[in-house]
This record gives C-alpha cells, sequence and structure tokens, in this order.
C-alpha cells in the first residue's frame, strides 16, 4: 500500500484516522518499529492507566456540575464552586489523562447530543454532605469538546507527520 496513498486520503478526510491507524500498524510491522507500532495501538484500542500518555492526551479541567439539594433548594446541572473539598481526597482531580481509543473520542464528537466529556465523581457525595451539608446526587467533571478535538488534531498532524517521513 503506497504510503503517498493514505497520506492524501486522510488529508483529504477521505479515510477515518482508524483506519489510516491501521493502516500504519500495518506500516510498522514492515518494518520492524515496535515504538510506532505500540503508539498506533494505543490510539486505535485506548491507553491503559499503566501506559505513559503523551502529552497531548494530558488536559486540566476545573469544570465540575452537581445534582442534588442544597439548602431548600433542589438543583441540577449547576456548578460545583467547592474544588477545595474535592482536591482533599483526590489531589490531582483537575488533571486528566484521556486515555480512550480514537473511535470513542469520535463518538463523543460526532454525537449532537453530547457537549462535554465527562467524569463521575458521585463516590465522593457523602464525603461533600459530611464537609458542606449539601446533599448531591451527582458530581461530574466536564472536559469541553474542544479538548477532544484538540486531542484528535493532535493525533492527525502526527500521523501525517510520520507517514511523510516513511515515504
Amino acid at each position: 500500500m503506497a504510503k503517498s496513498k493514505i497520506i492524501k486520503e486522510l488529508a483529504n478526510n477521505e479515510i477515518s484516522m482508524e483506519v489510516a491507524l491501521n493502516r500504519l500498524l500495518i506500516i510498522a510491522s514492515d518494518i520492524d518499529n515496535e515504538e510506532l507500532s505500540e503508539w498506533a495501538s494505543s490510539e486505535l484500542h485506548g491507553y491503559k492507566q499503566s501506559e505513559v500518555f503523551p502529552a497531548y492526551r494530558q488536559i486540566k479541567s476545573t469544570q465540575f456540575i452537581y445534582s442534588g439539594i442544597n439548602g431548600s433548594f433542589q438543583v441540577t446541572n449547576v456548578p460545583f464552586t467547592y474544588l477545595p473539598i474535592l482536591q482533599e481526597i483526590v489531589p490531582d482531580i483537575i488533571d486528566l489523562q484521556i486515555g480512550d481509543s480514537i473511535s470513542t473520542l469520535q463518538g463523543f464528537l460526532d454525537n449532537s447530543n453530547s457537549y462535554s466529556y465527562c467524569r463521575d465523581y458521585s463516590y465522593l457525595n457523602d464525603y461533600v454532605y459530611g464537609k458542606t451539608g449539601i446533599q448531591c446526587t451527582r458530581i461530574i467533571q466536564c472536559v469541553p469538546l474542544n479538548y477532544l478535538q484538540n486531542i484528535m488534531s493532535e493525533i492527525k498532524t502526527r500521523l501525517l507527520k510520520v507517514l511523510i517521513k516513511l515515504d
């Protein structure tokens, strides 16, 4: 398979990045490049927590929302402004490593009902109640979709650079 064909197809969005990464996996195998093969495989299948995440998959998000009862008010999806309380239990809570596969990330971006990528921290509900008296039923950390778009853009750029270098 001609690398220049893959480059043109990817640059013109004629093939998905998933297809291009699968092709790169084959090329990496042909040239016995284990590092390139591992990168393509991690992007295709997602990163394991034990793996070192690339810098472009490490982000910060301080956007937390919660639902529950605050005083005498029932609230739904309002900003959670008690971040230091969460940081008492999870010190690096704002530092996220997005390890999902490229197809999962693309699925979030393609879903017109998604406004953000979320991490659930509802297991901290009792702790928050003990510290603030707020009865949370849900606490989530939101990552705006443009962060995922930036990750996808970085993967595409790196993929194109690798293919160009190999061509």
